[in-house]
């Protein structure tokens, strides 16, 4: 379960619409494709780790992920 308001929810879909699959991504990233601000998105990056919904990778930098959606 996402805790936000409909805003958070909101970046996250548009983050998962902009981004192709196993695409990885960073802070700029979002910032860029949300319009947020450096704190904002830092923000929305953590929810998004709480919510394991984001793994970060490696091998690519520091501050870099990837959506891990899991096929049912």
């Amino acid at each position: 379960m996402i805790n936000g308001n409909i805003n958070t929810k909101e970046n996250i879909r548009l983050l998962y619409e902009k981004l192709e699959d196993d695409q990885v991504f960073g802070r700029k990233d979002i910032m860029l494709i949300t319009g947020l601000s450096i704190n904002p998105a830092e923000t929305l990056i953590h929810k998004l780790l709480d919510i394991k919904l984001i793994v970060p990778v490696e091998g690519k930098g520091k501050g870099k992920y990837i959506f891990k959606i899991s096929e049912k």
